[in-house]
């Protein structure tokens, strides 16, 4: 079936959520040169707080809009194949806009305010590979768009998969699950991370050698967790939205 419909509805809840992002870190930006919603590192302010905040959305977006779209398209008749693949679209273009967008804000406060206060402000790539204080050629802006859409996707995913794994369990299975990933965050990673120390550094390095290998885990990252969401969500039982 034909997934305009279907993108169509998303890409508009995706314009409003994401221009109040976009609008609360403006207002955040402008207030950097005053000293406030800023690092300061030896007396110089740094804003770089787009790039987690925008990675923050996409989460909660994973875990909201993914199973309302689900269900208002079976209501409409469409299958649920089909609106699990036109999630992707959708978030795809919706990250990439959004990182475009945070990427000219920051080149635009840096042009405003970065020759006349002590303030830098760049994005996760800039403040990764590059320092908070060198500012970046047009194809590393480049290669921050790409890198912030890449994040973003990887908590999509995860996102998704949260909320496929509690829409298929029962209301104790929820519960269980919920305790269980609440433990693991807490102590089965870092206990993990001890354990294979050496791979976790041979990982850390692999993604810091290079943005491309970073960007190349969080699509990986997207990627497993999709197939498992729709391993989830293929049997679901869906009931109609209420209206």
């Amino acid at each position: 079936m034909n997934m305009k419909p279907a993108i169509q509805f998303q890409l508009r809840d995706y314009r409003t959520s994401g221009f109040i992002l976009f609008l609360v870190n403006a207002i955040l930006v402008s207030l950097v040169p005053l000293g406030l919603f800023s690092i300061n590192v030896d007396d110089q302010f740094s804003y770089s707080a787009y790039g987690f905040s925008a990675a923050i959305y996409m989460l909660v977006c994973g875990i909201v809009f993914a199973r309302q779209v689900i269900r208002l398209c079976a209501q409409m008749g469409t299958g649920r194949k089909t609106a699990f693949r036109s999630l992707f679209p959708s978030v795809i273009l919706a990250a990439l806009v959004i990182a475009l967008a945070g990427e000219i804000l920051m080149v635009t406060a840096q042009t405003l305010w970065g020759s006349v206060t002590n303030a830098y402000f760049n994005d996760l790539y800039g403040l990764i590979y590059h320092g908070f204080e060198q500012e970046l050629t047009l194809p590393q802006h480049g290669v921050s768009v790409l890198f912030s859409t890449c994040l973003m996707l990887a908590c999509y995913g995860f996102g998704l998969f949260c909320t496929t794994l509690f829409w298929r369990l029962n209301k104790l299975g929820c519960v269980i699950a919920g305790i269980l990933m609440g433990t693991i965050l807490l102590f089965g990673v870092p206990f993990l991370s001890l354990q294979f120390v050496a791979q976790m550094d041979m990982l850390l390095a692999f993604c810091l050698a290079s943005p491309w290998n970073c960007m190349g885990v969080f699509l990986v990252i997207f990627l497993c967790f999709s197939i498992i969401a729709w391993f989830l969500v293929r049997n679901v039982h869906i009931r109609a939205v209420s209206k």
